[in-house]
């Protein structure tokens, strides 16, 4: 669209021709519809937390000082989360319902604060430290045990996170975002692997509340629906002040072409991915005789990504050893004129990396990952935004396709980017 902004001009890093001596990111073995396809094969699943009133939560607190805390153990209760963002338009900018419904299970979560510089993993056990309201921290997630339905069905997880101070309806709160990797499943879960992301805020308990969006590999389709899903029975409201946008990103096709940035010297720096942004509907169940089952619905594009990424060497890739990665997204959404509606920018502040088979394609390289980062700054309806983008990814390389859902959750109280409910 030549309305729309130049992905080059909108990084600040420089982009140039790969040398010859660089792999071909594009193409490989397998056509790009068929790692399209396969990479695809996952089930979504988008629920809402709020503190179990049954299992008030506890903290942890530092040996020998009852004021400290050093950590936290609590019960939240799972709802179903659905998201539902109109089209993009001029006169509304990009706008979203967001509805928490009936329960759909149980999380169990045992986090502790850690050192900046602390190599987290499954068996580290940080040094006591102490939570600061003042600053941001980074926290591991020791426990996430997630059961569905009558508690059967499930998975436990291992994940770090970070937390931010911030204000929201003038009043302090301590937001948290978290990339949590499933290392046990149980039930339908069994011998499934997936990530997910969680979005939210830490209450005065010490418990969570906030949204998680979780991407199960499910080859064999073990969780999609094989009926159709009753719509969702309206509960309550998410956060106060609080909105949830929900995107789709992925390739057009094959000849959205992934290109190596490169620096002055023609050292690689990292990547540039374009995607298109689509509409997405994930809705979740899990009573019933299916039990935990899920559908996806992808729509219309409403606008373009262009995202830069750079891996931290080392790292095996392993659910034990991710590979690390930071970056930047330029985001722009479109009206369905073609008009511009609103721009931003945001930053890959801490993502992971695990490496995935792909069923049907032996040798291809494939990974899973989880991030999560701000919003640096935006402009039309986006102009003065504050929020944190999250991401949960599958991934093919050579050739370079991508399965991504994002949640974006914004600052609102004025209710700006709020649509009403509609069935």
């Amino acid at each position: 669209m030549s309305s729309q902004p130049d992905p080059g001009q909108s990084q600040t890093m420089s982009s140039g021709a790969p040398s010859q001596q660089l792999p071909d990111l594009n193409a490989g073995k397998y056509p790009f519809e068929l790692v399209q396809q396969l990479v695809d094969r996952a089930s979504w699943i988008n629920v809402f937390a709020v503190p179990s009133v049954n299992q008030p939560s506890s903290a942890i607190r530092a040996p020998g000082d009852s004021k400290n805390i050093i950590g936290m153990e609590c019960s939240e209760a799972l709802s179903r989360f659905e998201i539902k963002v109109d089209l993009p338009s001029v006169e509304f900018g990009v706008r979203a319902s967001n509805i928490v419904g009936e329960a759909v299970g149980r999380l169990d979560l045992l986090w502790r604060l850690i050192p900046d510089d602390f190599l987290a993993g499954p068996a580290s056990r940080p040094p006591p430290t102490s939570l600061d309201k003042s600053r941001a921290q980074r926290f591991v997630i020791e426990k996430g045990t997630f059961t569905f339905g009558e508690g059967s069905d499930g998975f436990r997880s291992f994940g770090t996170g970070r937390t931010f101070p911030t204000v929201v309806n003038e009043r302090a709160q301590l937001f948290a975002a978290a990339i949590g990797n499933i290392t046990e499943g149980f039930g339908k879960f069994s011998g499934l692997e997936g990530t997910y992301v969680l979005s939210g805020h830490l209450t005065e308990d010490q418990a969570f509340s906030g949204a998680i969006l979780i991407r199960v590999v499910d080859p064999g389709e073990v969780l999609r629906a094989r009926t159709p899903i009753p719509p969702i029975e309206s509960r309550a409201d998410s956060e106060s002040g609080i909105t949830y946008l929900i995107i789709r990103s992925q390739k057009s096709g094959p000849s959205m072409l992934t290109t190596f940035n490169l620096g002055s010297g023609g050292d690689v720096r990292g990547v540039n991915v374009p995607q298109e942004l689509r509409e997405v509907h994930l809705t979740f169940a899990s009573p019933g005789a299916e039990g935990p089952r899920s559908e996806i619905e992808i729509g219309s594009v409403v606008g373009e990504e262009i995202g830069f990424v750079h891996t931290t060497p080392g790292g095996a890739g392993a659910a034990d050893d991710p590979i690390i990665f930071q970056g930047v997204g330029n985001y722009w959404f479109t009206s369905t004129e073609g008009h511009i509606v609103g721009t931003f920018t945001a930053q890959f502040l801490e993502g992971r990396n695990f490496a995935m088979q792909l069923a049907g394609a032996p040798g291809q390289q494939a990974f899973r990952f989880g991030f999560f980062g701000p919003l640096l700054n935006g402009s039309g309806c986006f102009d003065g935004a504050e929020g944190m983008l999250l991401g949960s990814t599958g991934v093919g390389i050579s050739p370079h396709v991508l399965s991504n859902v994002y949640i974006l959750r914004l600052k609102d109280p004025e209710g700006k980017f709020r649509a009403s409910f509609k069935r």
